[in-house]
C-alpha cells in the first residue's frame, strides 16, 4: 500500500523546476572556494561592504560545486536530481524504521497520518542545504531515542551525526536543545547517560572551520532574517503560506487530542514534542514537526495486533482522498487561478519560466559591466549568470542593515529613491513583480527610467540612455 505514498511526493517533487535562492549563492561560493583555494573567498560580486560569513553550509557549498563542475554542461540538471534523491533517502528512513514493520496500513489512521506527514513536509521540497539537512536530522533523532546504555557505537554515531551534520548546515545546533530536553525530563538514573552525551555534541559541534563562533551563528540568523521579514522565518500566524500553515495548526490540534485521549503521555519526555511547538517560531521549524508524525504516531506493535475494520478503512480513505485532492489542487500543472493569486502572490511552486534568462540575455547583449540591482532571491543566480556586482544575496545576514533600508526605499518609491540609485551607481533594476509594483508606478513619472524587459515574473528597469545604447548595439550586429 505505502508504495503510492512514495510515488505521490516524488512525482510532485520531480516535477517541480529548479528554483530557490539558497542552493544558487551556496553553489556561487562553492565555486568561489574552488577557485581561490579558501573557506574565505573574496567577495567580487557584491557592490557594498559585508561582515565575515560564518557559514555552517560550506559543506554543501562544496559538495554542489563538485557535482556541478564534474558533471558539466549538465551540472544544474544533476543538482537537481541529487535533491530529488536526497527525498528517496528520507522516504526509505521512514520505510526501513517504521512502515516495513505495518501489517495493515488501513487500521488506527495509520494511513492518514503517512499522507499527513508527506504533505506537511513537502513545504521543503525545494532544492538547498536546509533540504539536505533533513538526513542527519532524522538519524540523529532515531539515534536519539534509542534504549539508553553505555554501548559505543550509539555515542559514536550520534557523535560522527553531529560533526556531519554541522558542515552542511546550521540546523545541527538543535541537537543541544534536543539532548538538553531529554536531560530535563529524563528520570535520575538516565540523567547520567545524557550527562555524559551532552559534552560530546558540544566537542562534534566545535568540529568545523569556525570553532566556537559557530553557537552565536544561529542566534544571530533568527533574529535578523526575522526582522528583515524574511518569509520562511515568520511566525505561522501570519498565514504567508496558508496551505502548509492551515495544515500545521489542523496537526498541533490532532497532536493535542491524540496526546490525551490515547495517553501517550511518554511524548512528553520525548523531543517530538518541544520540536512540533517548535513550527510555532517560524515557518521554516514547522517541516519538524511533519518529520516526525511517522515515527511518533505509527506504532509498531499496535498495528501488529489490530484488525482492519471497515470504518477505520472508510475513514482512513476517506481523509487520504482529502489530502490527495489537496496535492492536486497545490500541483504545478493544474494550478487554478484563484490559488494563484492568493495571497496575492506567485504561487511558489509553478512550471512556468522561473528564471529572468531573458532579461540577463539582454544585460549581455548590451555589453553592459555595471552593477545590478536585484530582488533578494534573484542576487545568487546572477553571480552565477554574470560578472555584474549585486546589492545582495540570500545570506542576508552578513549584510549591513543599511544594504535593506535602501533597498526598502527604492521600493516604495520614497522620497530621495533616484539619489540612492545614483550613489550606489546602478542603472539597471531586475526586480520581481512582487517588489516591482510600486516601483513600476514612480518610474512612469520619471523621465530618466524606462522599463526594458518584462517577463512573466520579472520586470527589469533601465535608464533610458541605456535602452538607446541597447538599441545601437542591436542595430550593428544586426
Amino acid at each position: 500500500y505505502y508504495w503510492l505514498f512514495f510515488l505521490v511526493p516524488l512525482f510532485y517533487f520531480l516535477s517541480l523546476p529548479h528554483f530557490y535562492p539558497d542552493v544558487d549563492i551556496w553553489l556561487a561560493q562553492g565555486l568561489a572556494i574552488l577557485k581561490h583555494g579558501t573557506l574565505f573567498p573574496p567577495e567580487e560580486h557584491i557592490i557594498g561592504p559585508v561582515s565575515q560569513m560564518i557559514y555552517p553550509s560550506w559543506g554543501a557549498s562544496l559538495l554542489y560545486a563538485l557535482i556541478y563542475k564534474l558533471f558539466s554542461p549538465w551540472g544544474r540538471e544533476f543538482l537537481d536530481l541529487f535533491h530529488k534523491l536526497i527525498l528517496v533517502g528520507l522516504l526509505s528512513i521512514f520505510y526501513f524504521k517504521n512502515l516495513r514493520q505495518l501489517r495493515s496500513p488501513w487500521s488506527k489512521g495509520n494511513l492518514f497520518f503517512v499522507a499527513l506527514a508527506i504533505f506537511g513536509f513537502s513545504y521543503m521540497f525545494v532544492d538547498r542545504p536546509a533540504f539536505l539537512a533533513l538526513v542527519p536530522f532524522l538519524l540523529f533523532y532515531y539515534e536519539l531515542e534509542k534504549k539508553l546504555s553505555w554501548n559505543w557505537k550509539k555515542y559514536l554515531t550520534s557523535f560522527l551525526v553531529a560533526v556531519l551534520w554541522i558542515n552542511i548546515h546550521g540546523s545541527a545546533l538543535i541537537v543541544l536543545p534536543m539532548t538538553g530536553w531529554l536531560l530535563l525530563t529524563s528520570s535520575w538514573k538516565e540523567k547520567k547517560y545524557y550527562l555524559f552525551l551532552a559534552p560530546l555534541l558540544i566537542l562534534a559541534l566545535l568540529c568545523n572551520p569556525f570553532g566556537y563562533h559557530i553557537f552565536s551563528y544561529g542566534l544571530e540568523t533568527a533574529q535578523v532574517s526575522s526582522s528583515r521579514f524574511i518569509g520562511e522565518w515568520s511566525s505561522p500566524f501570519k498565514f504567508l503560506f496558508p496551505a502548509n500553515d492551515i495544515a500545521y495548526f489542523s496537526y498541533l490540534l490532532i497532536f493535542v487530542f491524540l496526546l490525551f485521549k490515547k495517553r501517550r503521555f511518554d511524548i512528553l519526555k520525548s523531543t517530538v514534542f518541544p520540536l512540533t511547538f517548535l513550527g510555532l517560531t517560524a515557518e521554516r521549524h514547522i517541516v519538524l514537526a511533519f518529520l516526525l508524525i511517522i515515527p511518533t504516531w505509527i506504532k509498531e506493535g499496535e498495528a501488529e495486533d489490530s484488525k482492519t475494520t471497515k470504518s477505520s478503512s472508510y475513514l482512513n480513505l476517506s481523509l487520504v482522498s482529502l489530502l490527495l485532492l489537496f496535492i492536486f489542487l497545490l500541483n504545478p500543472f493544474s494550478r487554478f487561478q484563484f490559488l494563484e493569486n492568493f495571497p496575492a502572490r506567485k504561487a511558489r511552486y509553478s512550471l512556468v519560466k522561473q528564471y529572468p534568462r531573458d532579461s540577463v540575455s539582454m544585460i549581455k547583449d548590451c555589453k553592459f559591466q555595471g552593477p545590478i540591482l536585484s530582488s533578494l532571491e534573484l542576487g545568487g543566480w546572477l553571480q552565477l549568470e554574470t560578472t555584474n556586482k549585486v546589492l545582495f544575496d540570500a545570506r542576508n545576514i552578513i549584510f549591513p542593515e543599511k544594504s535593506f533600508t535602501d533597498f526598502r526605499h527604492i521600493l516604495l518609491g520614497e522620497e530621495g529613491w533616484e539619489k540612492v540609485l545614483n550613489d550606489y551607481g546602478f542603472d539597471l533594476i531586475l526586480l520581481t513583480l512582487e517588489d516591482a509594483k510600486l516601483l513600476e508606478m514612480k518610474m512612469s513619472s520619471t523621465s530618466e527610467w524606462t522599463i526594458l524587459k518584462k517577463e512573466t515574473l520579472y520586470t527589469l528597469f533601465g535608464r533610458k540612455a541605456l535602452k538607446e545604447r541597447c538599441q545601437k548595439i542591436s542595430e550593428q550586429n544586426f
